[in-house]
């Protein structure tokens, strides 16, 4: 498999030859939907990530999702949203 993110046509053939086999659309559904999941759940963790460790890169880098004032500035760090990806989908609640 490589690893650069697959063209259109790609996405499309894979997309047929999956309903060519008996995957319903609501398969296909479903397995992106997992995947679309997982990386959320994988993003949002390390954002909040606290065994980041490397001094250099602490110093130089900041980031972190937070709830921001009307003016646009960041006035509250939201902490574990990691917990609330698949809370947030009725389908994936079983995770």
């Amino acid at each position: 498999m490589k690893n650069s993110s697959p063209s259109n046509a790609e996405i499309v053939a894979a997309f047929e030859r999956i309903k060519a086999v008996g995957g319903s659309e609501g398969d296909i559904s479903t397995v992106l939907r997992g995947v679309m999941g997982h990386f959320l759940f994988r993003l949002s963790y390390l954002l909040d990530d606290p065994s980041l460790t490397d001094p250099e890169l602490c110093a130089s880098t900041k980031w972190g999702l937070y709830e921001e004032n009307g003016e646009d500035k960041p006035i509250r760090r939201l902490g574990c949203m990691h917990e609330l990806v698949f809370s947030t989908d009725p389908e994936f609640s079983g995770y």
